[in-house]
């Protein structure tokens, strides 16, 4: 997972939503997730962020939320792009491919938790993404254990089975 600067910089960076907090803040994966995204967008792995990530329960967007945290952080608004729609891993890339094609961004590097890049990375690279990844760290290791358990279990659940994700484009 690139964490060394790359020979070429990437056109975007995708940031993978998490469940805000009840009270509409950013929860922990949120604040690490943008937090690394912030970081490599300062040592210039893209011009750009993608804040991906929707709404639940009344609550605002994950991406709304990331945005807002990466605009505090000192990022141009105007450098970064929401999509709001997205409730899961899937739909995040679904809804996020869009926004790729029509700005032609190519190369993706993908701003995730650790335990979820695996799958990340398997759904954009069947989409035919020229996606790497860049992990967030610190997530407590009790977290790591339980999300990476059920990961395994996406992960192999995604690869089993082709999904459509809409346009005519299946996951295969």
């Amino acid at each position: 997972m690139a964490d060394a600067p790359p020979s070429r910089p990437f056109d975007v960076i995708l940031v993978l939503g998490a469940r805000v907090r009840a009270d509409g803040g950013p929860g922990p994966s949120v604040r690490r997730r943008v937090a690394h995204a912030v970081r490599e967008f300062r040592r210039g792995a893209a011009p750009r962020l993608l804040m991906s990530g929707g709404s639940f329960e009344g609550l605002p967007a994950e991406s709304h939320v990331m945005r807002d945290l990466a605009v505090d952080a000192g990022v141009p608004g105007d450098r970064i792009l929401v999509e709001e729609r997205s409730r899961n891993t899937l739909e995040n890339m679904a809804f996020s491919l869009p926004i790729l094609e029509r700005n032609d961004w190519r190369r993706v590097l993908v701003v995730t938790d650790g335990f979820h890049m695996p799958r990340s990375l398997l759904i954009l690279r069947r989409l035919g993404i020229d996606a790497t990844g860049s992990r967030a760290s610190g997530a407590p290791a009790w977290y790591r254990l339980l999300a990476g358990g059920r990961e395994a279990v996406m992960y192999l659940r995604q690869w089993a089975r082709p999904v459509a994700v809409g346009g005519g484009r299946e996951l295969s």
